[in-house]
């Protein structure tokens, strides 16, 4: 009787096993990824701490002491842009612990879809900034 070798066995990703030296690699990058997305969280937490604390010196319940709105923007911009890359990060890791746990082909592909997003994420963000720097080098010179 034959057997078809392009079925997945248990274990199996596309025809590709997972070791138990590769699970104990992934295991052991979402747990390093989970670490880095909880301090991403913590520093997060400390920007909004500082923001707050620059709003409220000197201020005249109207204004923002010395810290302008453009300046408050950006704070707000940096912070949101710092918090959904860490939470891309943590569910990627997050599930990766669970499908490895669970030893499920679902939550292991969630879980690549979420490093996925972390990473197109980053690209964009890279992407975005490298542009904005090249085009205000450029333009300083003329001015």
């Amino acid at each position: 009787m034959e057997t078809n070798d392009t079925e997945n066995k248990p274990g199996d990703i596309f025809g590709i096993s997972v070791t138990a030296a590769a699970a104990a690699n992934l295991r052991a990058a979402a747990v390093w990824g989970k670490v880095m997305a909880i301090a991403g969280f913590c520093s997060a937490a400390l920007l909004i701490i500082e923001f707050v604390r620059l709003c409220l010196v000197d201020s005249d319940f109207g204004s923002l002491g010395g810290y302008t709105l453009t300046n408050s923007f950006y704070s707000v911009v940096t912070i949101a842009l710092l918090f959904f890359m860490y939470l891309f990060l943590y569910r990627h890791a997050v599930k990766m612990l669970a499908a490895l746990d669970a030893q499920s082909q679902e939550m292991l592909s969630e879980s690549f879809g979420q490093l996925k997003a972390y990473f197109r994420f980053i690209g964009i963000l890279f992407i975005v900034t490298f542009v904005a720097t090249m085009f205000l080098t450029f333009f300083m010179r003329f001015v």
